[in-house]
């Protein structure tokens, strides 16, 4: 038996291929939960899970866009193989294993994006000594954000790495109590993102992250004879803005990782009498070590790095997180990048200019957009936790591309506020009916501010169609929802359903219904015991067609 699964990156490919029947493969996407921005590298991480070995795929990417390189990375091994591309016309590339892979693989896939914006669809095909079928799926691009450009520390090729002097930043070792946070985009796979050590096996170190050949953030920690690391469940180099941090807690006796506010793993802090190194802390790569050559230094973007000399709060981290901090606390030290690094801060001063332009956003996003239909009439809603949003401009499209504005709602004239933040919003509208029209949001900054307007992707919806769909989730009530929602869905015919909840990562939190259901309306009583707040979607399939629906959980 052999399957495929995709590995949801952030606004990226997402979607799992989970087991069917013996010698079949099934895709079962999930929807992009951002935007991938026009015109920008981005990575594919697929996994191939099976028996027999993996010899070759076919890809067909959309117009413009292109496949640059391929890798794999058999499970449980951090080798990493370069797989052959060769371009076969018509937007198809073929990838070749010079050794077939075999057992369970990760393959990444680097894309150039193309400059059209909307749906875009992609398919992978198993090499003909697979069985399967075609896979594929469909992704957003959005426009990239106009207006100015606030710098970040990027590297140009050929640079060496950037050290700060230990005795300028908050204390990070063992016994202290520090939290150290930053914003990463990149599509690079085994680099140093930043480091206290210098590689000596007999040297403790505090502090080391890197971004390992799967793709995931790793931070270790160490002493002579022992490394300690704690590691993200999903890979972040996918071309999107990540939020990573690192929280030393001694008086809680742990430590954590956490990516996008969220933890990701943590471990234990023992009470062992550990000298900890002075060495440099290094931006992009590690400290230097004579007679050794250097590991690969970190080729994308930090931007709004911190270094705290306290244990944060993770609630703490993730409330300020996208807010800019002009000031911080005495003792800590933060680098925006906005400026030159201060020459105090330094060991040498860089030989390139270190700063380079970001679009970055520190804009909450527009979450659980969702529309309903009744008489005719649409109602938009969605919700943010953005509060310098001034307004936000609903936008509709025949083709979904070109959108023109329908209506503003001002920021004051929220439905509801959750207890997380979290303030909602309404716009109705009567659109002609029999047509396919496609929605978004539109965030308006205060007059004035220097930032970008900030997109949300947008909700195909179709009135007055003749033919009713083979599945259609009807909605969930209550939505929010704090402990319980009832989930509701149309059936056409007859046949096996699955109905599913995933989160925001991509990751299938439930199984809600797997059996042969009758046709007609049908409805779930979902209880979200052990979930935290947040998006989260419901899918359910049939032979006859998808249907995806987002809810919101506030606790």
């Amino acid at each position: 038996m052999r399957a495929l699964r995709f590995f949801a990156t952030r606004c990226l490919l997402a979607g799992a291929l989970l087991l069917a029947a013996p010698a079949w493969a099934q895709l079962r996407a999930v929807p992009p939960v951002d935007a991938i921005l026009a015109g920008q590298r981005a990575n594919a991480f697929v996994h191939w899970a099976g028996s027999e070995p993996l010899n070759g795929l076919e890809v067909e990417v959309p117009e413009g866009w292109s496949l640059h390189a391929a890798r794999g990375i058999r499970d449980g091994s951090m080798v990493t193989t370069d797989l052959r591309v060769t371009a076969l016309g018509g937007h198809r590339y073929a990838l070749e294993a010079e050794q077939p892979l075999r057992g369970s693989a990760l393959l990444v896939l680097g894309l150039d994006i193309g400059e059209e914006r909307g749906y875009r669809t992609m398919t992978l095909t198993p090499g003909p000594e697979t069985v399967g079928g075609r896979e594929e799926w469909t992704v957003y691009v959005s426009e990239s954000p106009a207006g100015p450009k606030n710098p970040a520390f990027g590297l140009p090729e050929g640079s060496a790495p950037v050290a700060l002097r230990r005795s300028q930043v908050p204390g990070i070792g063992r016994r202290d109590g520090y939290t150290v946070e930053f914003w990463i985009k990149t599509t690079g796979l085994n680099e140093v993102v930043l480091s206290t050590w210098d590689g000596d096996e007999e040297r403790p170190y505090p502090l080391e992250v890197v971004i390992d050949p799967r793709g995931r953030v790793v931070l270790y920690r160490g002493r002579p004879g022992r490394h300690e690391a704690l590691v993200s469940a999903r890979p972040v180099p996918d071309g999107q803005w990540h939020h990573v941090a690192f929280v030393n807690d001694p008086s809680a006796g742990r430590a954590r990782l956490l990516v996008n506010g969220l933890e990701a793993d943590s471990l234990r802090i023992d009470d062992a009498e550990v000298v900890m190194n002075t060495m440099s802390l290094v931006l992009g790569g590690r400290p230097e070590r004579p007679g050794v050559a250097p590991r690969r230094v970190f080729s994308g973007l930090l931007d709004e790095l911190r270094l705290w000399n306290t244990a944060r709060d993770p609630a703490a981290l993730r409330r300020t997180m996208r807010v800019p901090m002009d000031a911080m606390p005495e003792g800590s030290l933060r680098l925006g990048f906005d400026e030159p690094l201060p020459p105090e801060l330094l060991v040498a001063p860089p030989e390139r200019e270190v700063r380079t332009a970001s679009d970055l956003r520190f804009a909450f996003p527009v979450e659980a957009f969702e529309a309903s239909v009744e008489g005719g009439i649409v109602t938009l809603t969605w919700q943010t936790k953005d509060r310098r949003a001034e307004a936000f401009r609903v936008e509709r499209s025949a083709d979904g591309r070109r959108f023109e504005a329908i209506g503003t709602v001002r920021a004051e004239e929220r439905l509801s506020e959750s207890a997380d933040g979290a303030a909602r919003f309404a716009h109705t509208v009567r659109p002609p009916s029999g047509q396919v029209l496609y929605y978004r949001i539109r965030q308006i900054p205060p007059e004035g501010a220097e930032e970008p307007e900030q997109v949300s992707g947008f909700l195909k919806l179709g009135l007055g169609s003749d033919e009713a769909p083979a599945a259609a989730i009807v909605g969930n009530s209550p939505n929010p929802f704090r402990e319980h929602t009832t989930i509701s869905y149309d059936l056409a015919q007859a046949g096996p359903v699955t109905l599913s909840v995933w989160d925001v990562s991509g990751t299938r939190v439930a199984v809600l219904v797997d059996e042969t259901l009758p046709a007609g309306r049908h409805a779930y009583r979902f209880s979200a015991d052990g979930l935290p707040s947040g998006v989260y979607f419901v899918r359910l399939e049939t032979p006859g067609g998808n249907a995806v629906h987002k809810m919101a959980l506030t606790r």
